[in-house]
């Protein structure tokens, strides 16, 4: 049996380079990405375009749509699931591979305009599609989502958005408006990849022994390993990192190298990994993928979106786990067969479209009912909405305008659509009405296009408050001196505060709140710069009697840091830690942090931001739900002077420094 199930597997690598006919069901055929499965009963007219099934592929497609749909829309449920778009590259980069060499055993070379056509017939429509929706939508439903949105559509039209994003200083886990057409970056990293890689195949292919070939890609495939690693020790910021091509085709390379590890063997085999074959044999090798998928389903718990360890070696692993997953999904047995069942064949089939659609319909949802993400991530009504309309809008794109043109091409299409209008009962009515349908829909795309605005809602108002502390020359050095106000409180010549751009947003109801206040604060700030600058302010004298600082924003926030800081401050100042409301994911953590540290410090105090905004926050915060517009840097001064007056309430003379200007208490007449 065992040596029956070594020959069934042979069969399946032979068949990789191998024409066979056409499977007359919906399968997963070579034309790569993150659509996939299209029918195969179209006439074949090359060898290079038969289609094939490699079983379980479309169920992979599936796992890692879903993963990346759950991760956007309900991220407690899955905090690491952007991991699907690695597992999207791996099974690109392994099907396109095959695809290529498949067609040079056949004919002896690469056609690469019938290659790059066929691309463009699977990728085009439905992108084409999905943007102008999209772009047609967002100036009747908000502004701010107009923003950017004409280097996006650049992005999307030259397959560089990932490169564009990078110029224009759009980061992927941060940013103060939202990003409609955020998930194209991946897109352009494959369509980047489809665009070099068959030259670069050729180039390979003049190496004559299948083995070295192996070794070449393995070893290009460790190097974009490291290089990831290296950018992130570093300290290159993380967005770079993730959307460089560079820095993150290493899932394409590995796909790559087990395509063409595969056929090597095929042809070629090597002693030792024909003993590797023979122990994956059958029920061996079910086991295998089903433990790659567990390891898998643990990292998407255990990676977090901003952490050292994903980059450093999470995403490399979880590439080649899925190359263990494709590996083991095309061996036709009883793991390809729970991989190939109806609905995740359905899913993976659809898999482009569901990708495509997801976000953008995420973001307009949220613009148009901000009330249902008033945390900025969709309530569970608003996130069962957008993925139903996810799954329609897929379907329909699928049925009607991908398949199609996959089959007819770009005029055949145009030209059976225009037929089968003229079928209908009043072909001229119909035919006029998705005219004027069309020409409306682009008509708004392009009046949104040409009167997006510079800046979102937050932006404008980081860029008031930066304004408004530049018409504030900082002052000298001032030492703490006590002060003759009747109410407790240190006047705001007497504080400095340290923060981030939520306290930028703030400045100007700050100094109208504290006249004289000094307010160093900076977009993406966090509390490791933030304690540099206060070792800085503390040694040139600058750091005044309260010290007041706002860092829990842009990353977490340690005991250990806190410490430092209050070592900063010394013994002779007070200090004020203010709290985040922002809809990230360690704000939470943080604001835990920031409460223990002060309940077990009682001359530290605690301004609690997060409390004071909560009731209001889709009143007085921009559309990114974390900066404060005028109402609400109001409420954010009030909220630290109630912090100021407990804190100076809660002293008692002689510990109480000077500034806090708690009288003492005359002494009591002698008897």
């Amino acid at each position: 049996m065992r040596v029956r199930s070594v020959d069934v597997t042979l069969r399946v690598y032979r068949r990789m380079v191998t024409p066979i006919r056409p499977c007359r069901r919906e399968v997963s055929t070579l034309e790569g990405d993150m659509s996939s499965a299209s029918p195969s009963t179209a006439p074949v007219t090359s060898p290079g375009r038969a289609s094939f099934h490699l079983p379980g592929l479309d169920g992979l497609r599936a796992i890692a749509v879903v993963l990346v749909i759950v991760y956007h829309a309900a991220p407690a449920l899955a905090p690491g699931g952007f991991i699907g778009v690695d597992i999207f590259f791996v099974i690109s980069g392994f099907l396109i591979t095959t695809l290529l060499l498949r067609e040079h055993s056949a004919t002896g070379r690469i056609g690469l305009g019938r290659f790059w056509l066929r691309r463009a017939r699977r990728l085009l429509p439905a992108l084409a599609l999905v943007v102008g929706t999209a772009a047609a939508l967002a100036p009747l439903i908000s502004e701010d989502i107009l923003v950017g949105l004409r280097s996006q559509v650049l992005g999307a039209a030259t397959f560089a958005y990932n490169w564009v994003a990078l110029a224009t200083g759009n980061g992927y886990f941060d940013s103060t408006t939202p990003e409609l057409l955020r998930n194209l970056w991946s897109l352009s990293v494959e369509e980047q990849f489809y665009l070099l890689w068959p030259l670069l195949l050729l180039a390979l292919l003049l190496v004559r022994r299948p083995w070295v070939r192996v070794g070449v890609l393995a070893a290009a495939t460790t190097a974009g390993m490291i290089w990831m690693w290296v950018l992130t020790a570093l300290g290159t910021d993380v967005t770079r990192v993730y959307y460089g091509t560079d820095s993150h085709s290493f899932g394409l390379l590995i796909g790559a190298t087990l395509a063409t590890a595969l056929i090597a063997q095929a042809r070629r085999p090597l002693p030792l990994l024909s003993r590797v074959r023979e122990f994956g044999a059958g029920w061996r090798r079910d086991l295998i993928g089903m433990l790659a998928l567990a390891i898998i389903a643990v990292a998407v718990w255990g990676l977090r979106e901003t952490g050292f360890a994903t980059f450093r070696w999470g995403l490399p692993a979880v590439s080649i786990l899925t190359a263990v997953l494709v590996w083991s999904a095309i061996g036709g047995g009883a793991w390809s067969r729970v991989l190939d069942m109806a609905p995740l064949r359905y899913l993976g089939a659809r898999s482009y479209g569901l990708y495509l659609w997801h976000w953008p319909l995420l973001v307009l949802l949220i613009a148009a009912f901000p009330e249902q993400a008033s945390t900025g991530e969709p309530t569970p009504l608003l996130a069962i909405i957008a993925i139903t309309l996810t799954l329609v809008l897929a379907a329909l794109s699928y049925r009607l305008v991908e398949t199609p043109i996959r089959r007819l091409g770009f005029i055949g299409y145009l030209r059976a659509l225009t037929a089968r209008i003229l079928r209908l009962p009043q072909p001229r009515l119909v035919l006029a009405g998705v005219v004027a349908v069309a020409a409306l829909a682009t008509g708004v795309a392009v009046s949104g296009l040409v009167h997006a605005p510079s800046q979102g809602s937050a932006q404008q108002l980081i860029e008031e408050g930066a304004q408004s502390l530049k018409a504030t020359a900082y002052p000298g050095p001032i030492a703490p001196k006590p002060t003759d106000a009747s109410d407790g409180l240190a006047e705001g010549t007497q504080i400095s505060a340290i923060g981030d751009s939520v306290m930028l947003a703030a400045a100007p109801a700050l100094q109208e709140e504290f006249p004289g206040i000094a307010v160093d604060a900076a977009v993406s700030r966090n509390m490791g710069a933030g304690l540099e600058l206060a070792q800085e302010q503390a040694a040139a004298g600058q750091l005044r009697s309260v010290v007041v600082v706002g860092l829990g924003t842009n990353a977490t926030i340690s005991s250990a840091q806190l410490d430092r800081l209050a070592g900063i401050v010394g013994p002779n100042r007070h200090l004020v830690l203010v709290n985040a409301y922002a809809p990230r994911p360690w704000v939470a953590g943080v604001n835990q942090t920031l409460s223990s540290y002060v309940a077990g410090h009682p001359r530290v105090g605690l301004s609690d931001w997060a409390s004071a905004i909560e009731p209001a926050a889709g009143d007085l915060l921009a559309s990114d739900r974390i900066h404060p517009g005028s109402r609400g840097g109001a409420l954010y001064a009030q909220t630290l002077h109630g912090a100021l007056e407990t804190l100076a309430k809660a002293e008692r003379p002689p510990e109480a420094p000077s500034y806090l200007r708690t009288p003492t208490p005359a002494p009591a007449p002698h008897r």
